[in-house]
């Protein structure tokens, strides 16, 4: 498979050229000691490995404005593109978002293999059931997510993963270390060749 990896926020420009995300202060010093790119970046790292030992061409994107990443990203042929990012607000979930004009067994199904994927690898690091959902990202409330993939076109198919909560103590120490965003990037792998290996086939 030909498979594009976005680590978003980084390498944008205007006045966005020093985004890194969602942050967290843990130690109360004024000062971030967690943001969300420098930990997507690992999980990027590692998934690019597990792609790349099992044959696959993985093309990762960490400059210019999300729509140029689009461009490049339907201009490259690929099967999926992956947008990387770590949530906040409080939540308790993992969620991966799919356009809402998806071609039927695209988007939809990528994320929903997906959340499979990364659920059952999640759910024994943090010591109990992680909810996992697939999302369809339409209207207002999701138009932050749906910005990260519209655009893809010519058979591209995205998803943005938001693989946990930041500002969750819970999530923050069971994910927000190397040991778990590498199994992150595996099962990113993992999800993606189980959906490729379905695509054709309804996969509920």
């Amino acid at each position: 498979m030909r498979i594009g990896l976005s680590i978003d926020h980084i390498g944008r420009d205007g006045r966005r050229r020093r985004d890194q995300g969602a942050t967290f202060d843990e130690d109360g010093d004024g000062h971030a000691d967690y943001h969300e790119a420098r930990l997507t970046w690992r999980i990027v790292e590692s998934a690019w490995q597990t792609a790349h030992d099992r044959g696959h061409e993985v093309f990762i994107f960490a400059d210019g404005d999300y729509a140029d990443r689009h461009d490049r990203a339907n201009a490259l042929d690929l099967d999926c593109y992956i947008a990387c990012h770590i949530n906040a607000g409080g939540g308790s979930y993992a969620a991966f978002f799919h356009d809402p004009q998806t071609a039927p067994g695209g988007g939809d199904v990528l994320a929903r293999q997906l959340a499979r994927t990364w659920g059952v690898t999640a759910s024994p690091i943090l010591g109990r059931s992680l909810e996992a959902k697939a999302i369809s990202a339409k209207g207002h409330t999701w138009r932050n997510p749906r910005y990260t993939i519209r655009g893809l076109k010519n058979g591209v198919v995205g998803v943005c993963a938001e693989w946990f909560f930041l500002d969750n103590r819970d999530h923050r120490n069971a994910f927000a270390n190397t040991a778990a965003l590498m199994k992150a990037g595996a099962a990113l792998i993992d999800g993606i060749e189980a959906w490729h290996a379905g695509r054709g086939r309804n996969v509920a």
